[in-house]
């Protein structure tokens, strides 16, 4: 499940079937994060991983500088305006 925040896919919620190893998991993650998570999906900030027992989360890198000057490129609407002088 995937949640939107103002339309930004900012968490990703996986729910596995009760028992699997949460290492495996997490390795599942990150082959979606290499291979699956493209255009908008690759700035997920937060990951949450349960497996019915044990629920676990953590964070992508979407704090890194390089990665918030990206989004904000890519993603940011400029209006211009009249100026009424």
């Amino acid at each position: 499940m995937t949640l939107l925040i103002n339309g930004l896919p900012l968490i990703q919620i996986e729910l596995k079937r009760r028992g699997l190893d949460m290492k495996e998991v997490f390795n599942q993650i990150c082959r979606y994060k290499l291979h699956s998570y493209t255009g908008l999906f690759r700035y997920i900030q937060i990951f949450v991983v349960s497996n019915g027992v044990d629920t676990k989360y953590f964070a992508s890198t979407f704090l890194e500088k390089c990665h918030i000057s990206k989004m904000i490129a890519r993603y940011m609407v400029l209006k211009k305006t009249e100026n009424n002088y």
